[in-house]
């Protein structure tokens, strides 16, 4: 089970299976996974439909894990994905579909993991 670094959860999900929250939230009508299968029951969506999705990159651009914006400081992962990470070496990428170009890339200024992440 992952830990992260902020969770918010709808109390009505409480008893349901994670595979049918997700296809709740993302409204995935298939039971089969992209044709990649990098996202199980995920669906192509474009920035402008999810504009809090954000690429966690290293400085050099190698793009590791996705988050969310919380606020105009703050952004959301999972915290294995800053496990012995510094902030010095990180970037987030917002406003594009793209990890490689566009949309607006601000370097990490500090990473709080979660007080219980235990890896």
């Amino acid at each position: 089970m992952f830990r992260f670094l902020i969770l918010s959860v709808a109390l009505a999900w409480a008893n349901a299976a994670p595979a049918d929250i997700l296809r709740e939230i993302f409204h995935w009508k298939s039971d089969k996974p992209m044709p990649d299968g990098r996202i199980v029951g995920g669906h192509n969506a474009d920035i402008e439909d999810i504009p809090w999705q954000v690429s966690f990159q290293t400085r050099s651009g190698f793009h590791f894990c996705g988050g969310s914006i919380k606020d105009s400081t703050h952004i959301i992962t999972a915290a294995h994905c800053c496990d012995g990470q510094s902030a010095s070496n990180l970037r987030v990428r917002a406003g594009s579909n793209r990890k490689d170009q566009g949309g607006t890339t601000s370097n990490v200024a500090s990473i709080r993991m979660h007080g219980s992440y235990n890896p």
